[in-house]
């Protein structure tokens, strides 16, 4: 929440700093599209991070052990680092596969990011 509080802050700093109207409405109009398009990737990710760990968790051919009457936090943690374990030692390419394929879901993205010039300052 803080994090929040102070980049609103710096960016209407930032904002106060422009002497132009025209110079701020166009450049406020790249950041929103630039932001717009970073969401977009974000999305895609996020939507496509259950499916691709599901294959993933196919690929390493991972089943967890289960103990019944443990519910703590450090069961899960357990759980993610023997996945982790036996996906990064046994079966690296699977790990290469879901990067490759988050590349390519993420490739018209990074284009449009591109020509938006969002880094060009």
């Amino acid at each position: 929440m803080h994090l929040i509080k102070i980049t609103l802050l710096l960016s209407l700093m930032a904002l106060c700093h422009m002497s132009q109207v025209q110079a701020l409405s166009a450049n406020f109009e790249k950041y929103l599209n630039c932001f717009q398009a970073i969401n977009e990737g974000a999305s895609l990710l996020i939507e496509n991070s259950i499916p691709s760990l599901k294959i993933m968790v196919l690929c390493i051919d991972y089943r967890p052990r289960l103990d019944r009457g443990l519910n703590s936090f450090l069961k899960y943690i357990r759980v993610v680092h023997e996945f982790a374990k036996k996906a990064i030692y046994n079966k690296p390419d699977c790990i290469v596969q879901m990067l490759s394929a988050a590349i390519t879901l993420l490739k018209p993205t990074e284009r449009k990011f591109n020509q938006l010039k969002c880094f060009d300052d």
